[in-house]
């Protein structure tokens, strides 16, 4: 999504698919902006034909990548009904380079160079890592040269400020959503943080797909 500073936008939420015997649903969300904090929830909006809507408006006061998250709830149980993100781009981005996935029994060291002293023992396994950023950052991995059929794993290490990791494989399909991550602080049902946060800061999730 591309936009631009100082300009308002009109954000429409929907949710479809309700579930018979819903009559409300609440919208919870998050612009990403932290300070100040730019978030917040409507009242309880009756659903037509299992579908409801409300609309916000906004202006990104500032350029750069900030992560749009949308929590529906039933008004009545509070029980999660949906939960989406977006990526919103204001301005001109500069993408970080594309990392490429390449070199087998080693793990890539930061700045891409290889540490011999974590050769995984002769297993055939590949890995690499990089440090996230302020605000939203998106990085594309060349896995061009992994053996098709390769099970990739995602091991992810959140810190005080909570973190959300998201996964695409081809581009377009999420594979992988973990939901908040980290910052024990922030328990809780935040509205800056829509669903609150899920759990611990650092895991690893398996399995998340294989190569195609």
């Amino acid at each position: 999504t591309d936009a631009q500073s100082m300009k308002e936008y009109n954000f429409e939420f929907v949710i479809d698919g309700i579930p018979k015997g819903t009559r409300d649903v609440k919208f919870t969300w998050s612009f990403g902006v932290s300070d100040p904090p730019v978030a917040g929830k409507s009242d309880s909006i009756p659903t037509i034909k299992g579908r409801a809507s409300t609309n916000v408006s906004h202006m990104y006061t500032a350029d750069g990548a900030y992560g749009l998250v949308v929590d529906v709830r039933d008004a009545n149980t509070n029980a999660i009904l949906a939960q989406s993100s977006e990526t919103v781009f204001v301005g001109p981005i500069e993408k970080r380079r594309e990392n490429k996935l390449q070199a087998c029994y080693l793990w890539a060291a930061p700045g891409g160079r290889e540490d011999p002293a974590n050769k995984r023992g002769g297993r055939n396994e590949w890995g690499a890592f990089r440090e996230g950023g302020d605000s939203v950052t998106v990085d594309d991995w060349d896995i061009s040269a992994i053996p098709h059929g390769a099970v990739f794993d995602v091991r992810y290490e959140a810190n005080d400020v909570p973190n959300k990791y998201l996964v695409e494989y081809p581009i377009g399909n999420g594979v992988l959503d973990t939901g908040w991550r980290g910052g024990y602080s922030h328990y809780g049902d935040s509205p800056l943080y829509p669903g609150g946060i899920s759990a611990d800061a650092s895991d690893i999730a398996r399995n998340v797909f294989s190569s195609l």
